[in-house]
């Protein structure tokens, strides 16, 4: 069975105490009465929230909100109106920046 968010929580919380996976896996087993995870499972846990400050990818994705995306799709918008009719760059940069204002008044 998987270890829950909160299951990989502990285990990373114990290895940076400890700084030891096993002592990590025997205090997991004394908490929750099961078999703990496999040593490389807690080192990859570890490894994936110094990096990016979550224990899985699926809580990283859901906390991206659209504010976030916002200047990402500004960006690629402008770029692609910029490669697509480069003879019409100055109307393109235009159309693109009356666009990006339209879009930014109608949500604030």
């Amino acid at each position: 069975m998987a270890a829950t968010v909160v299951q990989k929580a502990f285990c990373v919380l114990e290895l940076v105490k400890t700084n030891s996976v096993t002592v990590a896996q025997r205090h997991f087993r004394r908490r929750y009465g099961k078999p703990p995870p496999t040593r490389q499972s807690i080192c990859d846990w570890s490894k994936t929230f110094q990096e990016t400050g979550f224990l899985c990818i699926t809580v990283a994705v859901a906390s991206v909100d659209e504010d976030m995306l916002r200047p990402v799709w500004t960006e690629l918008d402008y770029r692609i109106d910029m490669s697509c009719d480069k003879r019409l760059a100055h109307r393109t940069f235009v159309t693109s920046s009356c666009r990006l204002r339209n879009m930014y008044y109608k949500t604030t």
